[in-house]
């Protein structure tokens, strides 16, 4: 976790030219903070709301509350979480895009509601130009997992295997158009492999089918197999990221094995767009030494969550480019 805090402190130090880049370049609001840049010196002058366009008790919501009380000791005023769930996170999501680009109104949101959901549904909002992207939190960590006694250790090798054996290895998700079915045609196509999908009902239900004989992978989030690997009864075959996991660097990722594949869920703070830089400057280092502070570093620890403290350029390029790989493979999904 050191390393990933000192990129965090590094890049804050960068904030100015790196916030200005991006709001020229996405910010294409006409709405303008109440008080000007006097109300952005003065700020926060009351709490300040943070919408989680999600059920209370997950990753997205616990990360914030997290960060609460290190945000009012910096601030002097209180970060105040509201869940705002259904309508596939897109209405809570509204909430803060209409919102005024005074820093009053926040979300803390997944990078698959502004990828993944605009590839394959209409949606009310326009990444990148309806949000100022702040800094990346988390990573949720997906993975490609099998029986512990399964015939190979790789996706690479089981693409040889199936190659060698025929047939169509069985490939559980949580659900049709999820991140785990998007990542499981995309090792298909990258391997020549004929998989079968199976849409299950959460990830949990994916991991239940693997333990059970009834599916060969299972697409899910690290977490949901945590107890599987330390009890041997499951392991990793390969991750969809550019560098392995620090928090589990014994699984390799799909680029060591030859796979073009890299992408995944993670989730970041973002505001309305329009706000001003130096409003931007300062929440980025706000929320940067909240995410170093005790209380946030304990949920770190009982997560296991991967930090990623992604700078706002960083944030909308990994989502262009996820946005372009489900773009690619859009015919093929659809269950």
């Amino acid at each position: 976790m050191k390393r990933v805090l000192h990129k965090l402190g590094m890049t804050v130090a960068a904030g100015a030219l790196m916030l200005g880049m991006v709001a020229c370049s996405s910010n294409g609001s006409t709405k303008a903070p109440e008080g000007g840049q006097d109300g952005a010196a003065n700020y926060p002058a009351k709490e300040v709301k943070l919408i989680v366009p999600a059920a209370a008790g997950g990753t997205l919501d616990l990360a914030p509350r997290a960060m609460a009380q290190a945000f009012q000791e910096l601030t002097g005023q209180a970060l105040v979480v509201e869940n705002h769930p259904g309508g596939g996170q897109v209405p809570g999501t509204m909430l803060m895009v209409d919102a005024e680009p005074d820093g009053y109104t926040l979300a803390m949101l997944p990078s698959g509601l502004l990828s993944l959901r605009p590839a394959l549904q209409q949606v009310d909002f326009t990444f990148p130009d309806d949000f100022t992207p702040i800094i990346g939190v988390g990573d949720f960590q997906i993975i490609y997992a099998a029986p512990a006694d399964a015939p190979y250790d790789t996706m690479a090798e089981m693409a040889t295997y199936y190659a060698a054996q025929g047939g169509e290895p069985r490939f559980g998700s949580a659900g049709v158009n999820t991140y785990g079915h998007v990542l499981a045609v995309m090792a298909a196509k990258q391997t020549g492999m004929s998989i079968r999908h199976l849409p299950f009902d959460g990830n949990p239900a994916a991991v239940t089918a693997i333990l059970g004989g009834n599916a060969e992978v299972a697409v899910v989030n690290l977490s949901n197999v945590e107890a599987q690997l330390d009890a041997g009864t499951v392991k990793v075959l390969g991750v969809p990221a550019q560098e392995r996991y620090s928090n589990y660097e014994e699984a390799p990722t799909l680029k060591e094995q030859g796979i073009d594949v890299v992408g995944g869920a993670t989730f970041a703070l973002y505001g309305p767009a329009g706000m001003p830089v130096e409003l931007q400057e300062q929440l980025r280092e706000w929320f940067a030494e909240a995410m170093e502070s005790e209380q946030f570093q304990t949920f770190v620890t009982n997560t296991n969550l991967l930090v990623t403290g992604e700078t706002p350029d960083e944030l909308v390029q990994a989502i262009v480019d996820d946005k372009q790989n489900i773009d690619a493979i859009k015919a093929e999904l659809g269950g």
